[in-house]
């Protein structure tokens, strides 16, 4: 490979990666009334949880986390599905509520 198409190689590499992250980008802070619920919660500073699950749900999407792994866990594989449809704000507060419940 010459160093022109080593160069195209990776340029299309990183486009692929910058549109996934750019696709799946989770904010830091979510608003989200759960279904039948009174209570609308208002959460700030979500910083450490967004990063991992930003980081789960790319390394997953890109083949490095295999299904088996994500299936294991029924909150993880239902939060992988979630940040797949874009429903950030129910995936992070479900696995806030589902984690903190023994």
């Amino acid at each position: 490979m010459n160093n022109f198409s080593y160069v195209c190689h990776l340029l299309l590499k990183a486009s692929i990666t910058l549109g996934i992250l750019k696709q799946s980008a989770i904010e830091w802070s979510y608003t989200y009334k759960p279904p039948n619920s009174t209570i609308t919660y208002n959460v700030q500073n979500t910083c450490s949880l967004d990063t991992n699950l930003q980081m789960i749900y790319f390394l997953w999407i890109r083949g490095y986390i295999p299904n088996a792994v994500i299936e294991k866990d029924s909150i993880l594989l239902e939060t992988i599905h979630e940040i797949s449809i874009k429903e950030y704000n129910k995936a992070r507060h479900n696995v806030i509520v589902k984690r903190a419940v023994p």
